[in-house]
């Protein structure tokens, strides 16, 4: 999330931090994470969203390249994710006012007609580009 820096900053300021990092790790977009201070030593510790300290290794992916040394990379697409949670805040004035359950069902079904669309989006594209690359 992007707030998560401000997240942490009221964990620790309430002394629930301690308790909290056993459980939550709290990542932001790693485009965010560019532009966050340097000088927050915190922020830039516990917010990172691909820390090459071993600290998450399921955030990292490393990978040998063909001449030895190793690359390293985010292991999810955040871009993806914050493009899906500003579209499914479209729906909050909807989502806010129903109960878990209801709640819970409708982001599914929103989510499953969401997949359904994009899959058919990609293979149109898909289609269009085999099409020009047949020299149609």
């Amino acid at each position: 999330i992007d707030k998560a820096c401000m997240v942490l900053h009221s964990l620790i300021r309430g002394g629930k931090w301690e308790e909290w990092k056993l459980s939550t790790r709290l990542i932001i977009d790693a485009y965010h994470y560019i532009n966050h201070r340097v000088t927050d030593y915190v922020c830039r510790k516990w917010c990172n969203p691909a820390p090459m300290d071993g600290s998450a290794p399921n955030l990292v992916i490393s990978t040998t390249r063909p001449d030895g040394s190793t690359e390293h990379r985010c292991a999810f697409n955040s871009q993806a994710a914050e493009q899906l949670n500003a579209w499914i805040s479209g729906h909050q004035p909807i989502l806010k006012r129903m109960t878990v359950p209801n709640f819970l069902w409708y982001v599914l079904v929103l989510l499953f007609l969401h997949a359904r669309v994009v899959e058919q989006r990609t293979a149109k594209r898909d289609q269009r580009a085999s099409a020009m690359g047949d020299g149609g």
